[in-house]
């Protein structure tokens, strides 16, 4: 099967405080095919910085890094990524989707399926510094997951602030693209809904700790007490 990405050595460092140098990455070496694939790590361990480096937005400073598709083919969802405060709702829903290429038309029509089949016709034309974090994140996650039809998704943290509903929801909706011949990747601090949809795991802390295959997935949680 072909790769979707290759990791061949990577590392990367930032200054830190007073001279000194951070390491987020050391001679990390892996591929990602098809699939849903999850990065796992605790906080700082270099999964956001591996995301990065697999869209180009980061360049290593040692390995090189493949990557099989087009920025066109990719629907990123960012951890850090907050709505505007003060566009409603449904204009960031609007204003996700045509960042991701849609013209206007499509995206308005996009939009407002979304925002019928969540039932969020109530908070539509709310500005979002009126809404709750876990609206504020609907109006994120839905347009990039439920919105876009993409051959790689790159997700970080889709599940944060979200309900238990929408998750499953969620859930249900990577493992379509994963039946669809999609790559997902995603990482996440939450280990009950990696054991239930992950094909691989990666776990990273700022070096590679180990690959978990399909097969032993579904004790994840069990492997991360072990690993040091």
């Amino acid at each position: 099967m072909s790769f979707v990405v290759m990791f061949n050595n990577v590392s990367v460092y930032f200054h830190g405080p007073r001279g000194t140098v951070v390491t987020a990455l050391e001679n990390v070496s892996f591929t990602i095919t098809r699939g849903i694939t999850g990065l796992i790590g605790p906080n700082g361990a270099g999964k956001t910085t591996t995301i990065r480096l697999m869209l180009g937005l980061l360049k290593p400073c040692k390995g090189s890094i493949i990557v099989n598709f087009k920025s066109s083919d990719v629907a990123y969802l960012p951890q850090a990524i907050h709505p505007d405060e003060f566009l409603t709702l449904y204009e960031n829903i609007l204003l996700l989707l045509r960042i991701h290429g849609e013209d206007r038309r499509r995206a308005e029509q996009i939009a407002k399926k979304l925002i019928k089949e969540f039932n969020l016709t109530e908070y539509a034309n709310k500005p979002s510094f009126k809404l709750s974090e876990g609206l504020k994140r609907k109006s994120i996650v839905l347009p990039i997951l439920f919105g876009l039809e993409k051959n790689v998704y790159i997700l970080d943290e889709p599940f944060e602030f979200l309900d238990y509903d929408t998750r499953l929801v969620i859930i249900e909706r990577l493992r379509q693209l994963k039946n669809d011949g999609r790559t997902v990747i995603i990482s996440t601090h939450n280990i009950y809904e990696a054991k239930n949809i992950l094909d691989r795991a990666i776990l990273l802390k700022n070096r590679l700790v180990r690959i978990v295959e399909k097969e032993e997935v579904c004790i994840l949680d069990k492997i991360l007490r072990t690993v040091r």
